[in-house]
């Protein structure tokens, strides 16, 4: 089996390991309370962003109910079966109905045992709701700042779908980052040094184990 580049996916994981809790800290990272109409894209933006300033004020909260809110977060809000199909990219009309169903759980996993553990660094920020623009026939992107407690202020633009009076959050772009696009680079090295999709399945079982232990993260040579 090929060894994979570890200081390559490192610095891939790096990126964003930091830009994706960022960006969810800024949109909302707790229980859905949003009413099902959302009005309209900023506005359920700077809804979100108020919950999780008030969730991550609450030092009660023990880890494990974090990791709830945020898969309930993932699901309810964000479109995960979309984003999966775009951070597989080419490999997804490739991959049999039962790879599929294998990696689907497994990706929702992977980013909620991945990042769920993070958010405790992340405090006092606030906000800031900018311009809405179109993005493309179906794509809405509400640009924002997150103003950190402590550093520089982080641009976040976050792509929006509409979809049955509901917006859902499909991508989340850190100062010109997508972080559907560094995944699928990830995903990519992974799978061309992995032997395929397979190994990559075998790779988020392993990821998810380690998080789970609370073990340091790093992929597994």
């Amino acid at each position: 089996m090929p060894k994979i580049d570890a200081k390559a996916t490192k610095r891939g994981f790096l990126i964003t390991g930091l830009a994706f809790p960022m960006g969810l800290v800024g949109a909302g990272f707790s229980a859905p309370t949003v009413a099902a109409s959302d009005g309209d894209p900023g506005t359920f933006v700077q809804s979100l962003g108020q919950q999780a300033i008030a969730l991550l004020a609450d030092d009660t909260l023990a880890p494990i109910d974090r990791q709830h809110a945020f898969r309930e977060l993932l699901t309810d809000r964000f479109d995960m079966t979309s984003i999966g199909r775009l951070v597989m990219g080419r490999h997804w009309r490739q991959m049999t109905e039962a790879q599929r169903k294998l990696f689907g759980p497994l990706f929702e996993d992977f980013v909620v045992t991945t990042y769920s553990r993070r958010l405790s660094a992340y405090s006092g920020e606030a906000l800031k709701v900018g311009h809405t623009r179109n993005a493309g026939k179906t794509l809405i992107a509400v640009g924002s700042e997150v103003a950190r407690a402590r550093g520089q202020s982080v641009n976040v633009d976050w792509m929006l779908r509409r979809n049955k009076g509901r917006w859902y959050v499909i991508d989340v772009v850190i100062e010109g980052v997508s972080m559907v696009i560094t995944q699928r680079s990830e995903f990519t090295t992974v799978i061309s040094q992995r032997g395929g999709v397979d190994g990559l399945i075998e790779t988020l079982r392993v990821r998810i184990d380690v998080a789970n232990a609370d073990e340091p993260e790093a992929w597994l040579d």
